[in-house]
């Protein structure tokens, strides 16, 4: 339950930031993976950073969230700070620019693609969706998998 809970708050967490903002850098507002290791000792979450890789020895629970885009631009607009003025399309060519980046780094230490299916063991599509009706329902498919 401890995991589940902690599921839930990152998935609420990084759903509701966005790249645009300087709180999560590595978000943009619908795209991002989470994976959830159990070490015997402590639950830990590690969102990015090619986590499901580098730890694939501990096999983690490995969640790759994603929308499409005019569900991101709007969440990442909605989400932006107030001093903030950026058009639509210039949010779409920042998700854009971070996507590439994040493709770049991960296919660097990784060797793989990122956001490939066979790399994870859920995927999540975010668009459109409420982010706390997702969390729950991804609260409840972590507490099938851990019992």
């Amino acid at each position: 339950m401890k995991r589940c809970l902690a599921a839930l708050l990152a998935l609420c967490a990084l759903l509701s930031l966005c790249a645009c903002g300087a709180a999560a850098p590595e978000t943009d507002g619908g795209t991002f993976s989470l994976d959830i290791l159990d070490t015997g000792k402590s639950d830990c979450i590690i969102v990015g950073r090619c986590a499901n890789h580098i730890l694939r020895e501990q096999k983690p629970v490995r969640i790759f969230a994603y929308a499409d885009m005019e569900s991101r631009i709007k969440r990442c607009m909605e989400r932006r700070p107030e001093d903030e003025n950026l058009t639509e399309a210039q949010m779409k060519k920042r998700i854009t620019e971070i996507d590439r980046n994040r493709a770049k780094y991960y296919a660097f230490f990784s060797g793989q693609k990122w956001g490939a299916r066979e790399n994870y063991d859920l995927l999540v599509n975010t668009s459109g969706a409420d982010i706390k009706e997702m969390s729950s329902a991804l609260c409840g498919y972590l507490e099938t998998l851990f019992e």
